[in-house]
């Protein structure tokens, strides 16, 4: 088509398109792909800045690359000159949702919904705000209600359920899920990240080997999303090896992801190996910037990953005498803002820990850890890895949050146990 009319704009489009799909089968990685696709749907832009087909593409161009705080124009374009279109109004909802926005996604999808009932994505996609939004029960309800909508042949299951039961701590729900559900046939970003999920899950009980094979199932080539470099981390870090992070990242996984995400993990890397002068430069270069800030601290993938390498900076920063309070109160800001968009997820309490720990309140850090325990946040890693807690960890206090993070693992272990030996009941964790 572009051959006999380079300026058939919708041709680029197409082009565009095709390569992204390429890359979310798994035909194609990422590198490539993505930088096929950009390439067409620039030229697709150039000729025409108001297509709708091309301002789209352009949306989820960029939020498969977690570059959605970069899509806050374009898909604001798009719903200025579309404002009923379903098509639309769920690009945009894929934005705000990544973002840390739920409230306002969810909205945007219901409405996407009521104009194209039988669309099962803004459905679907549904379940990802209610999970962000710490509605269990209803990011499940969703995700059945969408694989109702489906065809049998269509690639999905339930394995994203599994990412579902692991943001409120079922660590063995999510493991039993992961394990029965058939996900080799889900789209390549989707089929990604409950690999990736499941790889964590394993680390958090202590099943390495378990975790290492996941690892090695997932297709990529790095570059890949952030979320591969977060999960290939701490499943290192988890087995003890900071030493061994630290050189990987340095040499075979010095492209593991773009920047600036690639920057923020080095620099946690280079701390926990001693190296606090790379530490620094490596968080300047991820943080300084506030875009960059924006890019790596709006995420909705529950783990540390995004608002932790902010606190990391921060607690460096105060151990070496380095001005903070500014940063600090960033930290703060962001907080404030995911949950006034409607993010309430257990990890959010975690994060209210370390806010108090790094303002000198460990009264209010017990608290707010122990409350984000009651929630649903289990993660015995994040007080061996997250530079916050070293100021702390001779403390009293910190041992018995310890203590109870290691007793909610064995009461996941066993768990498990008893879901593989079928006496548990693995349709719908409570």
């Amino acid at each position: 088509m572009v051959a006999a009319d380079p300026q058939f704009a919708l041709g680029w489009v197409a082009i565009a398109d095709a390569e992204r799909t390429r890359y979310t089968r798994g035909d194609a990685p990422f590198p490539a792909t993505i930088a096929a696709a950009q390439a067409a749907i620039d030229r697709a832009l150039a000729i025409d800045p108001d297509l709708i087909d091309a301002l789209i593409t352009k949306s989820y161009l960029l939020t498969v690359q977690w570059r959605a705080a970069d899509a806050l124009g374009v898909s604001r374009r798009a719903i200025e000159l579309a404002p009923n279109d379903a098509r639309v109004i769920s690009t945009r909802a894929n934005v705000l949702g990544y973002l840390g926005r739920p409230r306002d996604a969810l909205a945007l999808r219901q409405r996407a919904a009521a104009l194209d009932p039988l669309a099962p994505g803004p459905v679907f996609s549904m379940h990802v705000d209610y999970m962000t939004m710490g509605l269990h029960d209803e990011a499940r309800d969703m995700l059945e209600r969408a694989l109702r909508m489906t065809r049998s042949d269509a690639g999905w299951d339930e394995s994203p359920a599994a990412r579902v039961e692991l943001a409120f701590g079922k660590i063995a729900d999510s493991i039993d899920i992961a394990t029965r559900a058939a996900s080799s046939t889900a789209p390549r970003n989707l089929q990604m990240y409950e690999e990736l999920s499941l790889a964590r899950a394993w680390s958090l009980l202590g099943a390495h080997d378990e975790a290492d094979r996941v690892l090695a199932r997932v297709d990529r080539e790095l570059p890949e999303a952030p979320v591969y470099l977060d999960a290939w981390l701490t499943v290192r870090w988890a087995r003890g090896d900071i030493e061994g992070a630290r050189q990987w990242i340095e040499h075979q996984g010095r492209h593991a992801a773009q920047d600036p995400w690639q920057h923020a993990a080095s620099a946690q890397a280079r701390a926990l190996a001693g190296d606090t002068t790379g530490a620094l430069a490596d968080y300047a270069l991820a943080l300084d910037a506030p875009a960059d800030r924006d890019l790596v601290t709006s995420t909705w993938f529950p783990s540390r990953f995004g608002m932790a390498p902010l606190a990391n900076w921060i607690a460096l920063r105060k151990t070496l005498g380095l001005p903070y309070a500014a940063e600090l109160d960033d930290y703060e800001r962001r907080l404030d803002e995911a949950v006034a968009g409607g993010t309430a997820l257990p990890l959010m309490y975690y994060h209210r820990a370390a806010l108090a720990a790094l303002r000198d309140d460990p009264a209010a850090a017990e608290r707010l850890l122990a409350a984000a325990l009651d929630h649903g946040w289990v993660d015995p890693l994040a007080f061996d890895v997250d530079l916050t807690w070293r100021a702390y960890a001779q403390e009293a206090w910190l041992a018995r949050q310890r203590g109870a993070q290691t007793a909610r693992i064995a009461s996941e272990r066993a768990r498990l146990k008893q879901l593989q030996s079928g006496a548990g009941n693995p349709s719908r964790a409570q």
